[in-house]
C-alpha cells in the first residue's frame, strides 16, 4: 500500500487499521519518480556501499551492470581483477564467474524448446534421456519439478568442482554416475537442486542434437550479441586473458585461486561480464527480445516469469526458474550465484525496466550482492516502517510451539555429507514478550506474529510462515527470503544439539579412559601391584583403541571440514581414510560388549572398576548409533 504523509486524517486512519490487523510496513512514495535516473547520482550512490563492502570483506573486484528502460543506465568495475598486476575491472571485458545464475541461461533454453512443441514441462523427464531415473516414487519427475527445485533429490556437494581440464566429465556420463536418491516424492517442497538443472541441461542437449554449449551459443549468446559471455569449460583461447582472478585474502594479501570448473556445467558454468549480461537482462525485461532479435515469444517470456510453485501464497516462490526476490512492495525476479570464490547476483523489475547484476571476485563476499540489491531497492524504492508499536498476539508460552531446531531440506539424507547439518541448524527461540529470534548461519533474524502460523520481520522486510502437520503439530517453516528451502522441525533425536552434547559426552568419558591407563600403570608400577589377567589387559587396550581412533577421527573430520573447498574439488583422500575409523571403532565396541559381560563373570577389577568399563562401552555403543545415523557407516 502507498500513501501520501500530507493527509493527516488519511494517516491515523491507515494506523488504527494497522493496529487492528498488525498488517505490513507503510509505504512512503516521494513526489519524485521511483527508480534511479541519474547514472552520476547512481554511481555517486554504489561507490559508497561497494567501499564499505570491500574494505570490511577485504574484496578485490567488482564488477556492475545496471539497465533501464531497454537501455544501459550505468556499468563500472571496482577493484582489481588481477591484485598482484593491479589489471583494473573492466566491466565490458572483464569475465566473472557468475554460478548459479547460469541457470536461468538453462531454464531460457528449456523455454525454447518448449514454446517449438519439442519438449512437454510435465512429461516424465526419463522420457527424454538415454538413462533412468529411479522410480522411487509414484509419481514421476517432471521438468516442470526441474524448473522450481522440487523433484525430490537430495543434495550433493562434494566432487562438483575439479582445477583440471582433464578431470572433467562430460554432462551426460557425470549425470548418469551421479544420480541422487529421492528423499522426497515431487512436486511436494522446493530443495535447491544443482543436479535437476544440470539434468535440464542434458535434456535440452538430447531434444537439440546438439552439445549443450553449442545450443547456447547458437541460441542465446550470438543473438543477444553477448560476445563476453560463455559457458565453456576451460575458457574459448581467445577469453582467457579476459578472466579476472578469484581471490582468497590470507594473512593480509589476495591469494589468486584455481578457475573453477563445473562437472554439472548447466548448473553453474557461465563466464560473463558485466556489461555482457546486460542483452540478457534487457531481452527478459523485454518479454523476449533485444534490438531486433529474440530469444523467446512474448506469451512464453511472459509466462516464464509467472509463478508456478510457492510453498505458500503469502511468501515468494519460483517462477520457470527465475526466483522471486520481492522486496519494498516490488516484484523482483531473478537469481543468485556463488562459486567458491566468487558471488554474484541477477535481480529484474519488470514492471519498472529494471535489470541489476553485480559479481564479486573473492571468497569472503558470500552475502555482499544480496546487501548491495537490498541497499539499491532501499534507496530508489523505499519503505518507511510504521512508527506504531506492534502489539505480539502471544506471548513466550503460546508462541513457544514454533520454537526448536530445524534442518534445511537442501541435503543429503544417505551420505555421510548429511553430517553438514550437525553445524547448520536453524534455531527459533520464544521471546518473553512473545517475539521470535530466528538464528542461522547469516545471523540473527527478529519476528512479531502477525497471524496464527506467520511472523513478520522486525525492523526487516522478511516474513516467516510455520506449517503443521496433520495432528496440529509445527512441522516445517519457511522464509519470504529463501523460497528455494523447506526446513523441518527437528526432533529431540534429529537435533544438532541433542548430538553436540551425545559426542561431548561420548569424548569426555573416552579421555577419562585415556587418563586412566597411564595413571592406573604408574600406581600399580610403585605399589608393587600383581599385573591383570591377559584378558584384562586386553579388554583396556580395546577401550583405549577406541577412544584414541575417535580422537583422530573427531581431530580429522575437524580439520577436513575446516576448508571445504577440497571436498567440493573431490579431493576425499583424507576423508576416505577417515570413513574407514568408524568401521573399526564399531568392530572393536562388539569386542568392548564381550568384554563386559566376561569383567563382570570373571571379575576382572573392583566394582569400581567394572562399573566404569561398562558405563564407556555404553558410550562406545552410542558412538556406532552416532555413525550410523550421520550415515558414516555405509
Amino acid at each position: 500500500m502507498t500513501i501520501k504523509s500530507q493527509n493527516l486524517s488519511l494517516a491515523v486512519i491507515i494506523s488504527v487499521v494497522l493496529l487492528i490487523n498488525l498488517a505490513a510496513p507503510i509505504r512512503l512514495v516521494s513526489a519524485q519518480e521511483l527508480g534511479p535516473s541519474d547514472p552520476a547520482e547512481l554511481e555517486a550512490f554504489l561507490d559508497g556501499v561497494l567501499a564499505e563492502q570491500m574494505a570490511n570483506k577485504h574484496v578485490a573486484g567488482v564488477t556492475i551492470s545496471v539497465v533501464k528502460d531497454g537501455e544501459l543506465l550505468f556499468t563500472k568495475g571496482y577493484g582489481y581483477a588481477d591484485v598482484n598486476q593491479k589489471t583494473p575491472v573492466d566491466p565490458s571485458t572483464t569475465l566473472f564467474r557468475i554460478g548459479s545464475i547460469s541457470k536461468l541461461f538453462t531454464w531460457t533454453a528449456v523455454m525454447q524448446l518448449y514454446e517449438q512443441g519439442l519438449l512437454d514441462l510435465n512429461a516424465d523427464v526419463n522420457t527424454y534421456l538415454d538413462f533412468e531415473i529411479p522410480e522411487t516414487f509414484p509419481q514421476p519427475i517432471s521438468m516442470t519439478n526441474l524448473l522450481t527445485h522440487t523433484p525430490g533429490f537430495e543434495d550433493q556437494g562434494f566432487g562438483l568442482l575439479t582445477d583440471s581440464p582433464e578431470m572433467l566429465v562430460p554432462n551426460g556420463e557425470w549425470l548418469k554416475d551421479h544420480i541422487p536418491s529421492r528423499v522426497r516424492p515431487p512436486g511436494e517442497f522446493s530443495a535447491y537442486s544443482n543436479y535437476g538443472t544440470a539434468l535440464a541441461g542434458y535434456i535440452v542437449e538430447r531434444i537439440s542434437g546438439i552439445p549443450f554449449d553449442d545450443y547456447v551459443d547458437e541460441n542465446i549468446l550470438v543473438p543477444l550479441g553477448m560476445e563476453y559471455a560463455t559457458t565453456r569449460q576451460p575458457l574459448p583461447a581467445e577469453l582467457v586473458e579476459n578472466m579476472s582472478n578469484g581471490y582468497r585474502f590470507v594473512g593480509n594479501s589476495y591469494q589468486p585461486q584455481f578457475f573453477e570448473l563445473f562437472h554439472p556445467a548447466p548448473a553453474g558454468s557461465m563466464s560473463v561480464s558485466a556489461a555482457g549480461m546486460v542483452p540478457f537482462m534487457t531481452a527478459h525485461l523485454q518479454d523476449g527480445h533485444y534490438q531486433g532479435n529474440r530469444i523467446l515469444q512474448a506469451a512464453t517470456a511472459q509466462q516464464m516469469h509467472s509463478l508456478l510453485f510457492t510453498h505458500d501464497q503469502r511468501l515468494n516462490g519460483f517462477a520457470y526458474g527465475f526466483i522471486e526476490m520481492n522486496q519494498n512492495d516490488q516484484w523482483i525476479i531473478g537469481h543468485g550465484g556463488d562459486t567458491a570464490f566468487f558471488h554474484s547476483i541477477l535481480a529484474l523489475l519488470p514492471d519498472q525496466g529494471i535489470g541489476f547484476f553485480a559479481s564479486y571476485n573473492s571468497e569472503d563476499a558470500a552475502m555482499l550482492p544480496q546487501k548491495l540489491l537490498t541497499a539499491f531497492i532501499d534507496r530508489y524504492y523505499p519503505v518507511q516502517k510504521s512508527t506504531i508499536q506492534h502489539q505480539a498476539q502471544g506471548n513466550q508460552e503460546t508462541v513457544g510451539r514454533f520454537a526448536g531446531q530445524y534442518l534445511m531440506n537442501r541435503a543429503s539424507y544417505t551420505t555421510p555429507e548429511k553430517l553438514i547439518q550437525l553445524f547448520s541448524p536453524i534455531v527459533v527461540a520464544a521471546n518473553p514478550d512473545g517475539t521470535l529470534t530466528l538464528t542461522s548461519p547469516y545471523g540473527d533474524q527478529y519476528f512479531i506474529q502477525t497471524d496464527p502460523n506467520e511472523f513478520y520481520e522486525i525492523d526487516g522486510d522478511d516474513v516467516l510462515v510455520f506449517q503443521e502437520d496433520e495432528v496440529g503439530k509445527i512441522k516445517y517453516l519457511f522464509l519470504n527470503s529463501a523460497p528455494m528451502v523447506a526446513s523441518e522441525k527437528a526432533d529431540w533425536y534429529q537435533s544438532p544439539t541433542f548430538h553436540q552434547i551425545l559426542l561431548i559426552a561420548i569424548l569426555i568419558l573416552f579421555l577419562t579412559v585415556l587418563v586412566a591407563a597411564p595413571v592406573g600403570y604408574f600406581v600399580n608400577r610403585v605399589h608393587g601391584v600383581m599385573k591383570s589377567s591377559r584378558a584384562a589387559r586386553t579388554a583396556r587396550i580395546v577401550l583405549i583403541s577406541i577412544a584414541l581412533l575417535t580422537v583422530i577421527l573427531v581431530i580429522g573430520m575437524l580439520v577436513v571440514f575446516s576448508d571445504i573447498v577440497p571436498l567440493m574439488k573431490g579431493d576425499l583422500s583424507l576423508l576416505g581414510i577417515l570413513y574407514l575409523i568408524p568401521w573399526v571403532i564399531a568392530a572393536l565396541t562388539a569386542v568392548a560388549l564381550v568384554f563386559t559381560v566376561l569383567a563382570w563373570k570373571d571379575r576382572y577389577w573392583h566394582i569400581s572398576g567394572r562399573i566404569h568399563y561398562t558405563v564407556v562401552t555404553l558410550a562406545a555403543i552410542g558412538l556406532v548409533w552416532f555413525f550410523y545415523y550421520w550415515n558414516l557407516l555405509g
